[in-house]
């Protein structure tokens, strides 16, 4: 019955990406810059079990800042620096931020983008889909150790709710 949920959770969210399969990227736009800015998420495991010793039950909810710095021989990197709550087999954790840690790669078409955080609890990666104009992001585990799924939509800045 479980895995019946999950299949059925995994097509509704092939249809919903499906649109961005043939994304290209804007004429003023590079595959790190399609998703600088400020979002929200949360996130939810969507397997009976994990693989041991993992949660059995996880929800997260955070916000994160993607920005492009340097890597160390000076290129263009994708840069994440997030703070999310969680709740792991019914422990809150709360606050935990990544102090910078995480970072992201873009597609070549700029229709998605592959996000690696790195929180002290425990390490993830998600590939993402954009819809909406660039402003929601569809996710999904990378790996088949901690199964989440996850949505992210952009948000204002105080600056961008003053102006």
């Amino acid at each position: 019955m479980k895995s019946w949920k999950l299949a059925t959770i995994f097509a509704v969210a092939l249809l919903l990406l499906a649109p961005s399969v043939n994304a290209q990227c804007p004429a003023d736009a590079t595959p790190l810059s399609v998703l600088v800015g400020s979002w929200a998420y949360q996130c939810q495991l969507v397997g009976p079990t994990a693989f041991p010793p993992l949660p059995t039950s996880y929800v997260s909810a955070g916000a994160f800042t993607a920005s492009i710095g340097t890597d160390r021989r000076g290129n263009p990197a994708g840069v994440l620096t997030s703070i999310q709550s969680s709740l792991v087999n019914g422990n809150p954790v709360r606050f935990e931020s990544d102090f910078g840690a995480s970072f992201y790669e873009g597609f070549a078409n700029c229709g998605g983008v592959t996000l690696e955080f790195s929180f002290s609890t425990r390490g993830v990666v998600l590939d993402c889909w954009f819809q909406a104009n660039r402003n929601i992001l569809y996710c999904v585990s990378a790996t088949t150790e901690f199964p989440v799924i996850c949505h992210a939509s952009r948000t204002a800045t105080l600056a961008t709710v003053l102006e």
